[in-house]
């Protein structure tokens, strides 16, 4: 027990370090070995950090979930959750995580940084990206964030 228990830990400050030094993928690496000897909220959660670093939010929306599923109440795996829907353009996702991470740890204040940015873009209503984006966008006409009006 001892063994795994220093293993992972290794795991984990390793891929604490290679985050430091921008090392995305590699510290995803280091996790996932983590994750695969133990799964700990907090693994799943710093490896939710490191895709959202590589705009790979879908994975750290999953990895926010997985932490989540191994204690419910880790206020950083809310925040990470928001911050990858934000970044999806998936404002009510988010607002719902920050409310979640905000409901855990009231006194952080990103948390509730965090949380004003999200409402304030969702009162704002739907922006017209049609300007700033490349022409191919425009083709597949999947875009939600494109306004009509």
């Amino acid at each position: 027990k001892q063994w795994y228990q220093r293993r992972v830990r290794e795991l984990k400050d390793a891929g604490n370090e290679l985050m430091k030094q921008n090392k995305y993928e590699e510290a995803i690496e280091k996790y996932t070995e983590a994750i695969e000897v133990v799964p700990v909220a907090t693994y799943y959660c710093n490896r939710a950090a490191a895709y959202s670093k590589l705009t790979q939010h879908e994975n750290a929306v999953k990895d926010a979930k997985d932490a989540l599923s191994l204690d419910s109440g880790y206020s950083k795996a809310y925040a990470r959750m928001g911050f990858a829907y934000l970044n999806m353009n998936k404002l009510t996702e988010a607002e719902d995580a920050y409310s979640n991470a905000l409901r855990l740890d009231s006194s952080n204040q990103s948390y509730k940084d965090n949380l004003d940015a999200v409402r304030e873009k969702i009162s704002a209503g739907p922006t017209n990206i049609a300007a700033q984006a490349p022409p191919e966008c425009l083709e597949c006409h999947q875009c939600q964030a494109v306004s009509l009006t």
